[in-house]
C-alpha cells in the first residue's frame, strides 16, 4: 500500500508512531516518520517478501542469568523493516541442545532454565496462518543455532535475514512475461525454468545479519520452489555488500513462489529460513484439497441479495459446513469481487464454528459493511462477490481451499415512483402514467437517475391483489417514466422494475384511480 503524509501540514517537525491494522489481528507497525513542512514523498509499505523481524523497542529474546526467553512474534515484516504480525496464525516452536528437547511452545514464546556453562542451541519456529487478506507467507519456518553463555544478561546473538525483491507489483506479484510460457503436461520445474526464456525475472536480495555481535556474516544457500516446498533448486549466488542476490526465472505457469535461505556467521550461528508462498507468480492458483476435508452446505445472506444504499451499514451473515475423519481445526470465509488474482474489493469476516460431531462442524461468518461510504466506495462493486472458504483438520493432514465456494449479489438500492392523473376519470378516457427510477450512486453519496431501463406498468382490479401487466415502459435519459392507458374500471396502478445484477428491485407506491 502506498500511504501519503498529509498529517505534516499538521505538525511539521513531529515524529509520528504509526500503525497499519488490517482487521483480525493483522498488523504492521510503520517505522516512525518525521515529516516537514509542505509536501512529503508518498510511503509505499508492505512490499514482500514478508518474512520475520525483530521486536520493536529493543525487546528481542534475551538470557537473563540462567533463564532464555525467546520471543519471536513478529512474522510479517516487510522490505522496508517495517514490523508486522498477525494474531490469528498459529506458531510451534522448540528449543534444543546436544540433540535434547529443553522446551516446546505452541506460542511464538517461551522460557526455559539452562545450566551457568556456554552451550550451543537450536530454535526451532514454525508459525502457520491462513489470511483472507493475504494468500503470501502461509507458512514460515526459522531454524536458529547459536551460542549463549552464562550467567549473564545479554540479548540472544540470533541471526536475521533482511529480503528485498525488485519486479513486482503492488500485490507482490511477478509479472506476467511477454513470452507465455507453452503448456505442458509435465508442468515446469524449477531447475528447468532457469533456461527457459517464457519466464519473469525478479531479482532477490538477501543481507544477513547477528544481533548483540559484530560479526561476519555470508549467504551459503538460496533455494527457490514452485510446489509449495515439494521440490527445491539451487539458484547461482552473486555477492552484494554485505550479502547476496540471485535472479529468479518465475515461470508464467507458476502461482507462488517459496524461498529457503541459509545463512551463518563466524560465532557459530546459522539460520535456515523457509517462506511458502513469499512471493506471488503471475498464474491465478486454483482450489486446494488436501486429505479427507471437505466443504458443503455454503450460503451467504440465506441466499438473498445484499441491498446496500448511499449510506449506514450492512450486516449479514455466511454459513456453511466442514468435514474431515479427524474433525476440524479451523475454517474461514471471506468475500472477494473481480478477478481472484487482483480483487477490487474484499469483505473480510469473522467466523464462529460449533462442532455438530466427531467430524463435522458448523460455521457462521459475520459480516459487517461499517459504512457504504467508504467500503463500497465504487459502483463497480455492484454485482456478484464470490466466498472463499477453507478449512484445515485437527490431524494436521487435511486441508481445503475453495475460491468460488458460493456468491452473493451486493446490489444498489433503486427508488420508484408512480402517479397516475386525472383523479377520478370518466370510462374510455385517457389515465396518464408518470414516475421516476433513480438508483443509489457509491460514488457520490446519492441517487441519480436510472436511464434507458425497462419498468412495466401493471394495473390491479379495485379490491383485488392480483396485478396484471398493461405494458412496458423505458426510462429516459433523466430515468423518467411516461406512458398512457385508457380508463376502464376502478383499480390501482403501479410501475414495477426487476431490477438487475447490480440493482435491486423496486416497485412504486399504487396509485388508485376512480373511474366513473
Amino acid at each position: 500500500m502506498t500511504i501519503g503524509d498529509a498529517e505534516a501540514d499538521a505538525a511539521p517537525g513531529v515524529t509520528m508512531s504509526r500503525l497499519v491494522s488490517y482487521g483480525e489481528g493483522q498488523s504492521l507497525v510503520a517505522n516512525d516518520r518525521t515529516l516537514a513542512a509542505g509536501t512529503n514523498a508518498d510511503e509505499t509499505m508492505g512490499v514482500g517478501p514478508l518474512v520475520p523481524g525483530r521486536r520493536w523497542y529493543d525487546d528481542d529474546s534475551r538470557r537473563e542469568l540462567n533463564q532464555l526467553q525467546i520471543i519471536e512474534n513478529m512474522t510479517l515484516g516487510d522490505a522496508a523493516g517495517n514490523k508486522g504480525y498477525d494474531s490469528s496464525s498459529t506458531t510451534s516452536m522448540s528449543l534444543s541442545s546436544g540433540g535434547q528437547v529443553l522446551k516446546t511452545s505452541t506460542g511464538p514464546s517461551l522460557t526455559v532454565d539452562v545450566p551457568q556453562i556456554q552451550q550451543t542451541y537450536q530454535l526451532d519456529q514454525t508459525t502457520t496462518r491462513k489470511a483472507a487478506w493475504s494468500q503470501l507467507s502461509t507458512k514460515i519456518r526459522s531454524e536458529w543455532t547459536f551460542a549463549s553463555a552464562g550467567p549473564t544478561y545479554a540479548k540472544l546473538p540470533l541471526m536475521d535475514l533482511a529480503m528485498a525483491a525488485s519486479g513486482l507489483d503492488n500485490r507482490n506479484r511477478t509479472a506476467m512475461p511477454l513470452r507465455q510460457q507453452r503448456t505442458s503436461n509435465d508442468g515446469v520445474r524449477p531447475e528447468l525454468a532457469l533456461t527457459n526464456p517464457y519466464v519473469s525475472q525478479v531479482r532477490l536480495s538477501v543481507t544477513p545479519s547477528t544481533r548483540e555481535f559484530v560479526a561476519k556474516n555470508t549467504v551459503d544457500r538460496i533455494e527457490w520452489s514452485i510446489d509449495d516446498g515439494g521440490n527445491w533448486a539451487e539458484l547461482p549466488l552473486t555477492t552484494s555488500g554485505n550479502g547476496a542476490e540471485v535472479s529468479l526465472p518465475v515461470p508464467a505457469t507458476a502461482a507462488f513462489v517459496s524461498l529457503r535461505v541459509t545463512a551463518t556467521n563466524d560465532r557459530g550461528g546459522a539460520l535456515r529460513r523457509t517462506v511458502i508462498r513469499a512471493l506471488a507468480g503471475p498464474a491465478t492458483p486454483g482450489d486446494e484439497a488436501v486429505g479427507g476435508t471437505t466443504i458443503s452446505n455454503v450460503k451467504v445472506n440465506g441466499g438473498k441479495a445484499v441491498v446496500v444504499g448511499t449510506s449506514g451499514m450492512a450486516e449479514f451473515t455466511a454459513t456453511f459446513t466442514a468435514t474431515d475423519p479427524s474433525g476440524i481445526a479451523s475454517a474461514g470465509l471471506y468475500l472477494w469481487h473481480g478477478s481472484y488474482n487482483t480483487p477490487d474489493g474484499l469483505q473480510i469476516t469473522r467466523t464462529e464454528c460449533t462442532p455438530v460431531n466427531a467430524t463435522t462442524t458448523n460455521c457462521t461468518a459475520y459480516l459487517y459493511i461499517y459504512d457504504v461510504r467508504y467500503s463500497l466506495a465504487s459502483n463497480a462493486l455492484a454485482g456478484t462477490w464470490q466466498a472463499e472458504v477453507w478449512a484445515s483438520a485437527k490431524d494436521g493432514a487435511g486441508f481445503i481451499d475453495r475460491h468460488g465456494a458460493g456468491s452473493v449479489a451486493i446490489k444498489r438500492i433503486t427508488t420508484l415512483s408512480g402517479d397516475a392523473t386525472p383523479e377520478p376519470v370518466k370510462k374510455g378516457k385517457t389515465i396518464t402514467v408518470s414516475g421516476a427510477l433513480t438508483r443509489a450512486d457509491w460514488q457520490s453519496w446519492s441517487y441519480k437517475p436510472y436511464a434507458s431501463q425497462s419498468v412495466v406498468l401493471q394495473w390491479a382490479k379495485v379490491n383485488t391483489s392480483t396485478w396484471t401487466t398493461v405494458k412496458t415502459v423505458k426510462t429516459d435519459a433523466n430515468g423518467k417514466l411516461k406512458t398512457t392507458v385508457t380508463a376502464g374500471s376502478d383499480g390501482s396502478y403501479r410501475f414495477s422494475f426487476a431490477g438487475d445484477a447490480a440493482s435491486a428491485p423496486s416497485t412504486s407506491t399504487p396509485d388508485y384511480i376512480d373511474v366513473q
